[in-house]
C-alpha cells in the first residue's frame, strides 16, 4: 500500500520488517528484492534475494547476481550463478545468464560452452539466442551472430530486443546502416516505452546524417526517463553535427552536471571541439577524459589528431600508439598512425600502418586514401592510382586524392588520364591546390600541383609530340591561377592537334576564370563540335551561358547533357543553379535533389539542396542539408557560410558565430580573412545583445 501510494520510506521499512517475518513467502521476498533493485539498493536487494532463495525461489539467484555485478563484484555474481546452475543444471535461462557474465569477465571458453549449451536446450527461446548472438558479435563473428538474431526473430517476431540487437550488429559490424535503421525502428514500434531503443535509434539516425530525426529520438529517450547523462551527451553530439553550437554546449554541460566524473562526456566535448578546429581546447578535454578513465582508446586517438593538427607530431605519435595498444583492432588508430608517420617523413612505417588498418577492415576507405598519399611519396604511381580508386569506390572522396592520382598518371606518362583526373578534382573542389592532406587545413609551400608538374618537366620534354603534355602543363598553371600562361599552353596543344577537344575545354575554363566569357563560349562550342557526345563539355558551356545570364540556352545545353548521361549529378546541379538564379526555387530544389540522388556522396549536391530549402523558407531542412555537405567535406568554407546564413536568418547568432569561426579556420584564401573577421565580430555582438535582452 505504501509503495503504490508513493510513500517510499514507509514502504522500505515495511519491506525490511516483512523480511524478518516467519511467515515470509519466497514470492514476497523476490518481489521485495525487485523493488530494491528498481531503486538501485543493491545490498538490500541481495539480502531479499537470499531470503527468496532460502525459501525456494530459484530465480532469485539470477537477480542477486545482477545486484552483485552492479556493485562491481563479478566473482560473487558468478558464485550465485554457479549455485543456480547446480540447483538446476538443465536450465537454459541459468546457463545463458552465466555464459553472458563469463563473457563480460573474459572467460571466453566457459562463456561459449554455456551459451551453446543453453541454445541446445532452448533452440527457439529468443532471449537465449539473443544472448549468444551478443556474445558472437562482441567476439568479431558477425555472420554467426546474424544467424542467431535471425533465428530469434523467426521464433518470436515480436521480440523487440532481437530487432534492436540485430540493428546494432548491422550498423557496427556489417556497415548496413539502412537495414539497421529498419530493425531498430521495428524495435521501437514493438516496445515504444523502452528508452534504450529510442537512444539507439537516435544514434543510428545521427550516423545516417538524419540529424533532426536523431534529436527527436533522443528527446523521446529523455522523456521516457532513460539515463539522462548518457542521452544528453549523445544529443549534444547530434546538435554539434547540425551546427547548433549553443544547444550542444548546453547539453554537454547538463550531462556533466549530472555526472561530473563522466569520462565519456569529456570525450564527446573534445570531439565537438576537434570538429570545430579548436585544437588546444580539445586536447584539454581529451586529457580530462583520460584522467578519469585512461582506458579509452578513442580518446588517445582523437587527442593524437588534435596534437598532429597543432604540429606536435611526437605527442600525436605517442597517443596513437597508445590507442592501438589499448585497441589493436582500431582501424582509426592505425590509419592515424599511417598519416602521422607520413607527415613525419617515415613512409615505410606509414605504409606498414595503413596495411594494418586495411587488414583489419578491407572496406575502410580512409586507410586506402592515406596509403595512396604515402605511395605517392615513394613514387609507387600505379599503386597510388589503384588506392585512390578503391577509396573513391568505398565512399572516401577527397579532391586532394584526385590531385595525387593526376600526378601519378603524369609520372606514368599517362597525360590524357592526368588531365581528365585534374578536371574531376577541380570539379569537386575548385580551390584544391595540392595532394597534401594533413590534420589541419592548408599545405606546405611547394607541395602543390604546379610544382609537381614542373618537377616532371624533363620527362615531359621528351614527350612533346603528345599534345596532352601541353594540356597538362596548362592545367597546372590554371590551378595556380596563372590563367594567361595557361591559355598559351592550351593553345600550343591546339597547334599540335587542332581536333583535340580537351584543349578547347581547358582553354575555355581558363578564359572563364578571366571573365573572357565570349571567347570561352566559342571554345566550348568548338569542343562540342569535335565531341558532340561529351556531356562534360556541354556542362561547361552551360556554366558560361549561366554566367552570361543566357539561362534558356544554358538549360538547353544541360538538357542535351542529361540525354547523353541521364544520371549526371553535376548536370542536375547546374540545372538547379539556373532555376535558382531565375528564382524558381521549387524547380531548383527538385534538380538539386536529383543531383543528390544521382550521387549521394556529392557534398555540392547536398549544399544545393540546402540552398533550395533555404530559399523556400524551410530553414531546418536547409541546416540539415548544409550539415550533411559539411560531413562529407569539412574543409569547404562556403558550406559553413551557408549554414551561418540560415542561423542568422533565425536570429541564432551564437550558432552563426560558431560557423563563421569554423569557416575562417578552414579558409585558405587570404582575401577572405578580413571578411570573416567582420562576420564573426558582428555575429558575436548580436549574440551578446540577445543574451542581455
Amino acid at each position: 500500500m505504501h509503495w503504490r501510494a508513493g510513500r517510499r520510506e514507509q514502504a522500505l521499512a515495511a519491506f525490511r520488517n516483512a523480511l524478518e517475518s516467519p511467515k515470509l513467502s519466497g514470492e514476497a521476498a523476490f518481489t521485495i528484492g525487485n523493488h530494491d533493485m528498481s531503486l538501485q539498493l543493491w545490498a538490500d536487494a541481495i539480502d531479499a534475494y537470499a531470503k527468496a532463495w532460502d525459501l525456494g525461489r530459484g530465480r532469485a539467484l539470477l537477480r542477486s547476481a545482477q545486484a552483485w555485478e552492479a556493485l562491481k563484484e563479478p566473482k560473487k555474481a558468478l558464485a550465485n550463478l554457479d549455485e543456480a546452475v547446480r540447483f538446476k543444471p538443465d536450465s537454459a535461462e541459468f546457463l545463458s545468464a552465466r555464459g553472458s557474465l563469463e563473457a563480460r569477465m573474459g572467460k571466453e571458453k566457459e562463456a561459449l560452452e554455456d551459451l551453446t549449451r543453453a541454445v541446445r536446450l532452448a533452440p527457439k527461446d529468443p532471449d537465449i539466442l539473443v544472448a549468444r548472438a551478443s556474445y558472437l558479435a562482441s567476439r568479431g563473428k558477425p555472420q554467426l551472430a546474424l544467424e542467431d538474431y535471425d533465428r530469434a526473430i523467426d521464433a518470436a517476431p515480436d521480440s523487440a530486443v532481437a530487432y534492436n540487437g540485430r540493428g546494432a550488429l548491422r550498423a557496427n559490424a556489417l556497415g548496413e546502416i539502412d537495414k539497421a535503421l529498419l530493425d531498430v525502428i521495428k524495435a521501437v514500434e514493438l516496445d515504444p516505452k523502452e528508452p534504450g531503443f529510442h537512444y539507439n535509434l537516435g544514434t543510428l539516425r545521427m550516423r545516417a546524417r538524419l540529424y533532426l530525426r536523431a534529436i527527436e529520438s533522443l528527446d523521446k529517450a529523455l522523456d521516457l526517463k532513460g539515463p539522462a547523462a548518457r542521452i544528453l551527451e549523445r544529443r549534444a553530439e547530434a546538435k554539434s553535427l547540425l551546427g547548433d553550437h549553443v544547444g550542444s554546449r548546453q547539453d554537454i554541460e547538463l550531462a556533466l552536471e549530472k555526472d561530473p566524473k563522466n569520462a565519456s562526456a569529456y570525450f564527446t566535448l573534445g570531439s565537438m571541439r576537434l570538429r570545430a578546429r579548436e585544437y588546444e581546447q580539445s586536447v584539454r578535454d581529451f586529457s580530462q577524459a583520460l584522467r578519469l578513465d585512461d582506458s579509452i582508446a578513442a580518446a588517445y586517438e582523437r587527442r593524437g589528431q588534435a596534437y598532429a593538427a597543432l604540429g606536435r607530431f611526437k605527442s600525436a605519435l605517442s597517443d596513437l600508439r597508445r590507442a592501438a595498444e589499448l585497441e589493436p583492432g582500431s582501424k582509426e588508430a592505425w590509419t592515424g598512425l599511417c598519416q602521422t608517420r607520413r607527415l613525419m617523413k617515415d613512409p615505410k612505417a606509414s605504409l606498414r600502418d595503413c596495411d594494418k588498418a586495411i587488414e583489419l577492415d578491407s572496406q575502410y576507405g580512409p586507410a586506402y586514401l592515406q596509403r595512396a598519399l604515402t605511395r605517392l611519396n615513394l613514387k609507387q604511381h600505379p599503386r597510388v592510382i589503384e588506392d585512390i580508386d578503391t577509396a573513391w569506390q568505398l565512399g572516401t572522396r577527397r579532391a586532394e586524392g584526385l590531385i595525387a592520382k593526376s600526378i601519378s598518371h603524369a609520372s606514368s606518362r599517362q597525360y590524357r588520364e592526368a588531365h581528365r583526373t585534374y578536371l574531376q578534382a577541380v570539379g569537386m573542389d575548385p580551390y584544391v591546390r595540392s595532394p597534401y592532406i594533413g590534420f589541419a587545413p592548408g599545405h606546405p609551400e611547394g607541395d602543390d600541383f604546379l610544382s609537381a608538374i614542373v618537377d616532371l618537366d624533363g620527362r615531359m620534354q621528351e614527350d612533346q609530340r603528345d599534345p596532352y603534355v601541353f594540356v597538362l602543363r596548362a592545367d597546372s598553371l590554371h590551378n595556380a591561377e596563372q590563367f594567361d600562361k595557361a591559355v598559351l599552353e592550351y593553345t600550343k596543344a591546339m597547334e599540335l592537334d587542332g581536333m583535340l577537344a580537351d584543349a578547347y575545354t581547358g582553354r575555355g575554363t581558363a578564359l572563364n576564370a578571366q571573365d573572357a566569357l565570349e571567347a570561352a563560349q566559342q571554345d566550348f562550342l568548338r569542343a562540342i563540335e569535335l565531341t558532340p557526345d561529351d556531356a562534360a563539355a556541354r556542362i561547361r558551356l552551360a556554366v558560361t551561358l549561366t554566367m552570361r545570364r543566357n539561362y534558356r540556352a544554358a538549360l538547353s545545353e544541360l538538357g542535351k547533357a542529361l540525354k547523353i548521361e541521364p544520371h549526371n549529378a553535376e548536370a542536375h546541379l547546374r540545372v538547379g543553379n539556373v532555376h535558382y538564379f531565375l528564382k524558381q526555387y521549387a524547380k531548383a530544389l527538385e534538380n538539386y535533389a536529383l543531383a543528390a540522388k544521382d550521387d549521394p556522396l556529392d557534398p555540392n549536391a547536398l549544399n544545393g539542396v540546402g540552398l533550395g530549402y533555404f530559399a523556400l523558407k524551410r530553414s531546418d531542412d536547409a541546416v540539415e542539408n548544409f550539415s550533411r555537405a559539411i560531413s562529407l567535406n569539412p574543409l569547404a568554407g562556403r558550406f559553413y557560410r551557408n549554414r551561418a546564413a540560415v542561423w542568422t536568418h533565425q536570429k541564432k547568432f551564437g550558432n552563426a558565430a560558431g560557423d563563421f569561426s569554423t569557416a575562417s579556420l578552414v579558409n585558405t584564401d587570404a582575401a577572405l580573412v578580413e571578411e570573416y573577421r567582420r562576420l564573426i565580430e558582428e555575429a558575436e555582438s548580436r549574440a551578446a545583445q540577445g543574451k542581455s535582452s
